[in-house]
């Protein structure tokens, strides 16, 4: 039985993140047990890095559209074109469904309109959709338009989908208890972070550092990973084991949203061996989890911690 797994997305793979990193271990998964899978990038591109890599020759990487430059500021604009780019992909979706005996498609995000769209797609053509879910529903819900859209989210869309994977108990406890999917008997399951162990590993190319690097990598801004007690932390310890120095790797251009970590800086007796990297590569960032002595979070007792990685 011949089948075909479908992943469509919108983010730009050149910018590695959680959510970049666990798709591609997804799809490459489904890969070396032996399905088809094709990853639709909806106006965004495959870098080379990705493209040219070996791991992931088996994955059929498509891309549709191409956001003209006039627009790649304006994201309004943006969303609408994208819009108009899931409506026009039926021809494509009906194409790659042939000579297939069972078809799925795994979609992320929380779009109403977007995933409504893509619904529909797998409707015409037949196609399972399943849904990942990896933060609690309500964290950003604050604006007027963004409450309208988690209402149409929960109450619409979920219900609809053949298979709803989570990544916590907490998770699949709330998506269980929702009306619609009770009566809808839309299955809940547990699906764990995945990544590529053989990504993370010394080998020979792994260059030797004098120092004993503690890394942690993700967000800067608010409460989701504690970086601020991760900075006091390492100010404990610091004296102790006069070798090590605390890697921050992530985004740190908005420096408004960090005024708990510059205040847990201000504690710190030597800063200099508190490293920001901002924004890295894929390459690079990889290369420095390799590098590094331990890797660190500091998860706060908080509801974003309950309902997704503990």
């Amino acid at each position: 039985m011949s089948k075909t797994f479908f992943i469509i997305s919108s983010s730009d793979l050149s910018r590695p993140g959680a959510a970049q990193f666990r798709l591609l271990a997804i799809a490459r998964g489904l890969c070396e047990h032996g399905a088809k899978v094709n990853w639709i990038l909806i106006a965004s591109k495959v870098p080379d890095s990705i493209a040219n890599d070996e791991k992931y020759r088996r994955i059929n990487f498509i891309q549709v559209g191409k956001q003209p430059t006039s627009i790649i500021n304006n994201k309004l604009a943006s969303y609408f074109y994208r819009l108009y780019l899931l409506v026009s992909l039926r021809p494509t979706l009906s194409h790659l469904c042939r000579d297939s005996d069972h078809k799925a498609l795994f979609s992320v995000g929380d779009s109403f309109l977007n995933l409504t769209l893509v619904k529909r797609l797998c409707r015409k053509e037949r196609i399972l959709l399943s849904h990942e879910r990896t933060e609690y529903p309500y964290l950003n819900a604050k604006s007027l338009l963004k409450r309208l859209n988690l209402f149409l989210y929960l109450k619409i869309f979920i219900p609809q989908c053949d298979h709803i994977f989570v990544i916590s108990k907490a998770l699949r406890d709330f998506f269980s208890a929702l009306a619609m999917v009770r009566k809808n008997n839309v299955p809940v399951s547990i699906l764990n972070m995945l990544t590529e162990t053989d990504r993370y590993q010394i080998n020979e190319e792994t260059e030797a550092t004098p120092n004993k690097d503690i890394v942690y990598v993700g967000t800067m801004y608010g409460d989701k990973d504690g970086v601020y007690d991760l900075i006091s932390a390492f100010g404990l310890i610091m004296d102790k084991v006069p070798d090590a120095r605390l890697v921050l790797i992530g985004d740190n251009l908005r420096r408004e949203r960090m005024n708990k970590i510059y205040e847990a800086l201000s504690n710190i007796s030597h800063q200099d061996r508190i490293i920001f990297t901002g924004s890295l590569g894929r390459t690079e960032l990889i290369q420095r989890i390799n590098q590094a002595y331990c890797l660190a979070l500091s998860r706060p007792n908080n509801i974003q911690a309950k309902y997704g990685f503990p």
